[in-house]
Parts: structure tokens; sequence; C-alpha cells
């Protein structure tokens, strides 16, 4: 509205919807298949979890950095990366040689959907730094697998996440650092956010989007009087 001049009149906001019985956290708690999946993943250590598809306004790079920051002081910590290349990805790919940490941060490509669960399930904390997303689906995702959320204040995430998410600055790599710091420090808050994220989630069904765009359509195609 504000960019283009269009009449607010004219738009709709349909809010994306999580496959609740896909990312149901009662699955995470079979022992047995999270050790699997993450077997084939080849992921041993403790971790944090980025999930998107990887190229510049994903903020990867500044991601590392911090996560450099947080790995010079917690050893058998590793950053997951599960996405897809997309565009402008050689700087991306280049950078955990540069930092000397090659052996602690894993690309890992794309994943099964329905390997996706248990990958967060597992994970310490979604680290979802974008400098800007139309909605951000991975942290409603996270949130519905009863992990803590980082992500950016900026665009649509702070809508998305509400209260139930740590919120930073993606130009500012100390305090996506400190924050995640905190996330993995901070018991009583990562436990809170947890409870939080798996209320908030509620509010973004896959039900609730059909119902909003199948009004707005029968609203579109109503006779003029």
């Amino acid at each position: 509205i504000s960019r283009l001049g269009v009449s607010s009149e004219k738009i709709t906001v349909v809010y994306e919807g999580v496959d609740h019985l896909h990312y149901d956290v009662k699955k995470l708690t079979d022992q047995s298949k999270c050790d699997d999946v993450l077997s084939r993943y080849n992921i041993a250590n403790d971790y944090l979890l980025f999930v998107g598809t990887i190229q510049p306004r994903k903020n990867l790079v500044r991601l590392m950095q911090a996560f450099a920051q947080v790995a010079s002081e917690r050893q058998g910590l590793d950053l997951v990366v599960a996405g897809k290349k997309g565009w402008m990805y050689d700087d991306i790919l280049a950078t955990p040689a540069k930092l000397g940490l090659s052996n602690r941060i894993r690309f890992i490509d794309y994943v099964k959907t329905e390997d996706l669960p248990y990958l967060y399930g597992g994970a310490k904390a979604l680290v979802f730094p974008s400098l800007y997303e139309g909605f951000g689906l991975p942290i409603l995702e996270a949130m519905q697998c009863g992990i803590p959320v980082v992500t950016s204040r900026a665009a649509a995430m702070p809508e998305v996440a509400g209260n139930a998410a740590m919120l930073i600055d993606p130009l500012d790599p100390g305090e996506l650092a400190a924050t995640i710091t905190l996330a993995l420090t901070d018991t009583e808050r990562s436990r809170w956010l947890s409870e939080h994220g798996c209320k908030r989630v509620l509010n973004f069904t896959l039900r609730a989007s059909v119902v909003a765009y199948h009004t707005l359509y029968q609203s579109a195609t109503q006779p003029m009087t």
C-alpha cells in the first residue's frame, strides 16, 4: 500500500498456515525415529538450525559470522543449514572455510518433507535472520515443533512471530550472537518461548487460510448491483 500507492480497500491479507498434522510435536517423542533422521543427515552434535534457500537475502553470511562468535565459547555446537541452492550462493558456501569452521557449519541441502519435523525438533533453536521475507513459514514450523526461535525484526517476521520469538537486527552479527547465546543459556526464557510458540502457531492453520481464500473468492465473484 505504501510503496505502490494501492488503495487499502483492494488489499486482503491471508496468512499462510502450518500443517499441524505433519509438524506435530507429539511425533518427536519417538526417539528412535529422531535418531534415525539425524543419523541419515550425519548430525551428531548439538546444533542450531536454519531452514531456507541459500541466497543473499537469507543473510547467511552474517549468521555464520555470529555463529563464529558463539562457537568459540561453545565446543560441540554446530550450525546446520537445510535448503537448496538458490542464487549468488558461492560466497555463502565459501564462508565456513574463511571462518575456520568448515567442520562445524553443515550445509545439508534439501531435506525431505517427512524428515523436517525431526530436524526442527532436534535443534537447540531455529535461527532465521533473513533481511526480507514475505511471510517466514519456518518460524511457525519451528514453533509447532516446540523449539525457540531467533529471527529478524524486519519485514513480515515480527508480525508472524509476535512475542513468541527473540527478535534481532539482521544487520548486526554481534546482537545475533548475543541473542543466540541467550537462547542457549537462559533455560527459563527458552522454555517460555517454546510454550508460547506452540500457542502462537495455533493462529496459523491451513483451514483458516482456506476459509479466508474461499471467502475472498466468493466476494470477488459476486455480481455487481
